[in-house]
């Protein structure tokens, strides 16, 4: 079956043209919106990436403070709570399940005993890139999200999952079979069932990389507003009010480290 897809250059394309948020639908029309006086427990689901790797160190922000900041500011009676077993303090809202260094068999592991403690109504999955660094090849890594998905969905078939086309690589020996698994990961979602979305953050690439594998604040920022527009789409039929793109700026702060330099850090206001 066909799935709605979420891209952020499309959305952004739509901002500059109309000065209104839309994004292409592919799919029968989005959920009602909720009723004010549900609390949907959402849980970022994933490695590193999901934590916050790449940002200050020993603090684990990532997408969640930005997307936790747009939620409250365009989410107008939508109440939430991010749930899981981790608890970072970067974000106003801690909790999480982005596990550093694991692969989706690992998060296949634990997944059960996260549904029945949490029941999250919301995932927001992004994983296999440690699949990859660690040599599956990536019609194996899609497999195994594929069965990731379906593990999820047999706890509650009405939780919406929405699944990353996962971020670029800066790593030239790793970025041909992350961009294999990335496009495998679109019929993924389309095999998965209902309620299973797909949200691009291949856009998350180049400068927006902070070393090999983690965005750098500046990527985090993108993450967050394509997965807020995703969320929009689908829980509020895109009534939510519209927050700033960074697909939009002209200049940004980026911190990056250069391995040809010797790993050496960089840090400033740059032009895009």
């Amino acid at each position: 079956m066909l799935k709605r897809v979420f891209s952020a250059a499309a959305l952004s394309a739509s901002v500059l043209l109309t000065g209104s948020f839309a994004v292409p639908v592919v799919a029968p029309a989005a959920v009602a919106a909720p009723a004010s006086s549900k609390v949907h427990r959402i849980m970022p689901l994933g490695d590193s990436i999901t934590r916050g790797g790449g940002q200050v160190p020993f603090k684990y922000i990532g997408y969640r403070a930005a997307l936790q900041k747009h939620l409250r500011a365009g989410a107008t009676g939508f109440r939430y709570n991010f749930v899981g077993s981790m608890s970072d303090k970067g974000a106003p809202d801690p909790n999480h399940e982005g596990h550093g260094g694991w692969t989706i068999d690992n998060l296949a592991a634990n997944i059960d005993a996260w549904m029945e403690r949490y029941h999250p109504d919301i995932v927001l999955l992004h994983a296999g890139t440690n699949n990859i660094t660690l040599g599956d090849s990536p019609a194996e890594t899609a497999g195994k999200l594929l069965d990731l998905i379906a593990q999820i969905r047999s706890h509650d078939p009405d939780t919406l999952i929405f699944v990353a086309k996962v971020i670029k690589s800066r790593d030239p020996g790793r970025q041909p079979a992350t961009n294999a698994y990335e496009s495998l990961i679109p019929g993924v979602v389309a095999e998965s069932g209902d309620n299973v979305y797909l949200v691009d953050q291949s856009t998350i690439s180049g400068r927006d990389i902070y070393d090999w594998t983690h965005p750098n604040d500046f990527g985090y920022a993108k993450m967050a507003y394509n997965w807020y527009n995703a969320m929009d789409e689908v829980i509020a039929a895109g009534a939510w009010k519209p927050v700033a793109s960074p697909y939009r700026l002209r200049k940004a702060y980026i911190c990056q480290l250069h391995f040809d330099l010797g790993g050496k850090r960089a840090c400033g206001k740059r032009a895009l």
